[in-house]
């Protein structure tokens, strides 16, 4: 499958730095279409790419399902701390939309932080 991706990350961070904000969430947009209509002609789906994309985008519906999606596919492949950072992003797609934290990503995220030890982070989701 094609991927487009920058050789090095100082350049990926030259290339953003040019954009206005609203450049940058139109071409986050785009490249979680592109990753949309690729999951569908190869039937992969890249959850953690376009949770990153939509979120950055701040298509916040799409943001608060993919996050979710790639939290628990993280925990699935034992990466707790990456699962805390989908989820914590996941809960912030759910505040922009102005909806309550939902459960199932609050329980998700308590078991992501039951995994790394952190008991008090856990007891509060």
């Amino acid at each position: 499958a094609d991927r487009f991706a920058f050789r090095h990350a100082l350049i990926q961070e030259a290339a953003q730095a040019n954009l206005l904000a609203r450049e940058r969430r139109a071409m986050h947009r785009v490249v979680a279409g592109v990753l949309e209509q690729q999951a569908i002609e190869t039937g992969e789906t890249p959850l953690a790419d376009l949770a990153y994309h939509a979120f950055l985008g701040e298509d916040w519906a799409k943001a608060l399902d993919y996050s979710e999606r790639a939290g628990r596919q993280a925990l699935a492949l034992h990466a707790p701390h990456t699962a805390v950072s989908h989820f914590n992003h996941a809960l912030q797609s759910a505040d922009a939309l102005r909806q309550p934290a939902p459960v199932s990503v609050l329980l998700a995220r308590g078991d992501a932080f039951m995994r790394l030890s952190e008991y008090d982070a856990a007891l509060t989701d």
